[in-house]
């Protein structure tokens, strides 16, 4: 991720201006004391100007290391400010994609949420289809079981008219008759057993 070069720019001017400051104040501080201590010690040691100046060198030798440790610090200030923001931002970008993915991840558990209730309603027409087919199934055969009967029926029907119109059967019909309701049907028996057979013969 990139960090805007304005802000970037910014903060590293202020913090160069505000360790400039401190490092030419140190160093204004620094060299009073050590200007001091020149003029002092010679007065109160008696050291030689060969010592003064080898002091004084080495003044300045710790001045300059003081000066480069000051840079350093300021570059390795700027640099952890730099690092700093850039973390920040990437941790808001993470923050970011970790919110999108769990807003994905409910996007995903509530589309199976939904296929599963869609599953189950199909299951259910599948199965109320699969009953549907079982019961057209005991129709048709209760259909065919019916049309056998009737054909039965019938059958017996075409037997039953057969045995009724049979010579056998008008003769019985006409003897029970007589029989029953004896009288003028028992003096017309003959006629009717010879009506009987010429009618079975000629049938």
């Amino acid at each position: 991720m990139k960090i805007p070069n304005q802000q970037h720019e910014g903060a590293s001017s202020d913090l160069q201006e505000h360790d400039k400051v401190d490092s030419d104040s140190l160093r204004n501080q620094s060299i009073p004391m050590l200007i001091t201590e020149t003029e002092v010690c010679p007065e109160e040691s008696g050291l030689s100007n060969q010592s003064n100046t080898e002091l004084v060198i080495r003044s300045n030798k710790h001045l300059q290391e003081l000066k480069r440790l000051t840079e350093e610090n300021n570059e390795l200030y700027i640099r952890v400010a730099s690092l700093t923001q850039e973390i920040n931002w990437k941790i808001k970008d993470i923050q970011d994609r970790n919110v999108k993915v769990r807003q994905r991840n409910d996007s995903i558990r509530q589309l199976q949420t939904d296929l599963q209730n869609k599953n189950n309603k199909i299951k259910d027409i599948q199965d109320r289809n699969v009953k549907a087919r079982q019961r057209n199934d005991s129709i048709r055969q209760l259909q065919a079981d019916l049309q056998n009967k009737n054909n039965k029926i019938k059958q017996l029907e075409t037997h039953v008219k057969n045995y009724r119109s049979s010579v056998s059967f008008q003769i019985g019909q006409t003897f029970v008759q007589a029989v029953a309701k004896p009288g003028i049907n028992t003096l017309l028996l003959p006629y009717y057993f010879i009506k009987a057979v010429f009618r079975g013969k000629f049938s």
